[in-house]
């Protein structure tokens, strides 16, 4: 081999040493990213269930005063006949 197809060579090596190393870079960056987003959506997770939790109380809350409205309303009817 010639110096030209070493230095070709040379010129091959060291843009792909690049790229690794660009790429490398990017995938550190995507794994932080990551990381954070995971911790995002448990964040999410954990106040959705609250969400959930207190909806259902208070959609119980108001079953249970339409349920007595409607028993007044009932005992006011009986009461008028």
């Amino acid at each position: 081999m010639d110096n030209d197809t070493f230095s070709i060579l040379e010129d091959r090596i060291k843009k792909a040493v690049s790229h690794i190393e660009k790429l490398s870079t990017q995938n550190n960056g995507l794994v932080d990213e990551n990381q954070q987003l995971q911790g995002r959506v448990a964040e999410l997770e954990k106040s959705m269930k609250k969400v959930e939790k207190d909806t259902t109380r208070i959609s119980e809350a108001v079953k249970d005063k339409i349920e007595r409205l409607l028993n007044r309303i009932e005992s006011f009817e009986k009461s008028v006949r």
